[in-house]
């Protein structure tokens, strides 16, 4: 899916660009410099000498600095728009290499404590799958998109075939990064205050006088038309204005309860503007996108932003201690806002919630095909009914291209893993699940093909003591799969994966627990995975395949193909490695 040659042109064309607005931008610079010292010599002339030349020097520099200013702005404005590309290409190449694990967004704070597969397959925190992709500001859609990696997506093939078409459209990937990489991390606390509003708007009552404020406001420009024309005296202006300020204060004490939450609005980042805007224009070819952009078009979401935005621009002036009084004067200020943001909710409130919830399915759907951008070997995963995994060169999307090793398999019922320390039991077994997981999120697989049934992954891998407890990392791995156990009791598919069962005690009540535990993992509606490095768990069903991974030896030193063989293990090496630790002779 990643056309290496539109990223580097990409980089070329905006480079080139971004250059030639810095050369504009410096010329403006010396212009503007040069146009003030022009501007204090016309008002030295046509002040100090009374020049007329001075005067219209100093009005014609006067104009020729607000249209340099006007035009700087623009080319700054553009250097920006430049300079957030050249970053998007950068992090894109981050992405794909092994950089990526310094971006900032790992998803720790969506780790529930009771979600123990997020944490062994390395989905969400440090390192992860959520970090390599994740390019979502606002809050809802980080947590959407770490929700949608713990569960299998609802319209499965509908999701998969919407993610395929964006990640198809490479320029769209590109334009929508950008959007994105302008806006601010937004808070859970922030989207809650403005999903409230629609709470409010029962609070919000229409104005009681509203045609009397209309009506006062169309006098009081009536009267200083008049007084500007002489027809009438501005006494009769000035008492008028003093009216509608008295009553216009009297209004903002009585609605004062009101306010205190609107202005809490006035520092929410409505950034998102810019978001809806580039979805709502967007020419969609997926049907099931194009049903998405409609909820954002019909009203459209990005006018009605701009709207609010607008109102509570005219809201932060009644903090101005000079406007204030001469606007309410006026045109009642307060009683004007009220109003229209009283109309803005009754328009637009109920829509609130369905903006927030289609952008940030938009943002999830981009951030989920970039799998396609940071790996070269990725394909669609076939969902099939058959309870099994079938892949061909499927490997860890988390591991280094240059240093991966890929594996082919077709797995299906119980499946007993041994193989020597080191030697990849572990990492394919994640392997495994985080395709999974990437298939039932609608994403890409880093195989060249990935077939699977729909499984919900349920995992035992890294348990560790919990002191503040009292529970030791056996016991914590007991109630780990007692609950794997109970879950299965469900009437769904289970992908089940458990790392060296019962390694906490003694060999004996190892395999003697070992064995009832997979007996009862032994279900219809359940593929598991279990390694071990007991050979005695091989043998305990002719219904169970045994796969290993092994190791071999030159010039006494150890190596690893981490390549998937049919059959237990012949071969041990935790000998060897002690010996060559010095541990033992």
């Amino acid at each position: 899916m990643y056309n290496e040659s539109f990223w580097q042109k990409q980089k070329q064309t905006v480079s080139t660009y971004c250059a030639d607005e810095k050369r504009k931008s410096l010329l403006f610079s010396v212009f503007r410099l040069l146009t003030m010292i022009l501007i204090f010599v016309g008002l030295i002339l046509g002040g100090a000498y009374q020049s007329v030349l001075g005067t219209y020097l100093f009005l014609c520099s006067l104009i020729v600095f607000v249209l340099l200013v006007f035009f700087h702005q623009k080319c700054k404005n553009k250097i920006d728009r430049y300079e957030n590309q050249l970053h998007v290409i950068e992090k894109m190449k981050q992405r794909r290499g092994n950089e990526w694990r310094n971006f900032e967004e790992t998803g720790q704070e969506f780790i529930a404590e009771n979600n123990q597969v997020l944490q062994d397959l390395d989905i969400l925190g440090k390192n992860s799958l959520y970090q390599r992709i994740c390019v979502s500001k606002s809050y809802h859609a980080r947590k959407k998109l770490a929700q949608c990696f713990n569960q299998i997506e609802e319209n499965l093939t509908e999701v998969q075939k919407a993610i395929e078409s964006i990640g198809q459209e490479e320029q769209f990937v590109f334009d929508f990064l950008t959007i994105l990489e302008t806006q601010k991390k937004t808070s859970e606390t922030q989207e809650e205050k403005l999903l409230h509003l629609y709470d409010h708007c029962g609070n919000l009552q229409p104005l009681k006088i509203k045609w009397w404020v209309i009506f006062s406001i169309a006098i009081a420009f009536v009267l200083a038309a008049l007084t500007l024309l002489h027809i009438i005296n501005a006494l009769f202006l000035a008492i008028w204005l003093a009216m509608q300020l008295l009553v216009s204060i009297l209004l903002g004490m009585f609605y004062a309860s009101k306010y205190a939450w609107i202005k809490e609005l006035s520092s929410l980042n409505l950034s998102q503007i810019a978001i809806f805007e580039y979805i709502e224009k967007a020419q969609l070819k997926d049907e099931y996108l194009i049903a998405k952009q409609k909820l954002l078009c019909e009203p459209s979401a990005s006018a009605a932003y701009k709207k609010l935005d607008n109102i509570l621009s005219l809201l932060s002036l009644r903090s101005n201690i000079l406007l204030y009084p001469i606007l309410n004067a006026l045109m009642m200020a307060d009683a004007v806002i009220y109003m229209l943001l009283v109309n803005w909710c009754i328009m637009y409130a109920q829509y609130l919630n369905q903006w927030l919830e289609t952008a940030s399915d938009f943002e999830t759907y981009l951030s989920r095909s970039l799998i396609g951008y940071a790996l070269d070997k990725t394909c669609l995963p076939l969902i099939q009914k058959e309870l099994e995994i079938e892949a061909s060169d499927c490997a860890h999307p988390l591991i280094d291209q240059d240093k991966v090793v890929s594996n082919s398999f077709c797995l299906k019922g119980m499946n007993i893993l041994t193989g020597s320390n080191m030697s990849g039991k572990s990492t394919f077994m994640r392997c495994v699940g985080v395709n999974t997981v990437l298939a039932m999120a609608g994403c890409r697989a880093a195989a060249r093909t990935y077939r699977t049934a729909c499984f919900h992954v349920l995992s035992s891998m890294r348990l560790n003591d919990e002191l503040s407890s009292g529970i030791s990392s056996f016991y914590a791995e007991i109630l780990s799969i007692k609950a794997i156990m109970e879950a299965i009791q469900e009437k769904n598919h289970y992908l089940v994966l458990i790392d060296e069962i019962f390694k906490g005690t003694n060999s004996q009540d190892r395999i003697t627990g070992a064995k009832e535990a997979i007996y009862r993992l032994m279900k219809d509606n359940v593929l598991g995975i279990v390694t071990t490095h007991d050979f005695e768990l091989c043998e305990i069903s002719d219904k169970i395949t045994n796969y290993h991974f092994t190791e071999y030896y030159e010039n006494n030193q150890i190596h690893f193909d981490y390549q998937l063989h049919l059959g237990k293990c012949q071969s041990t090496n935790a000998i060897h490695l002690m010996r060559m630790a010095g541990i033992i002779e």
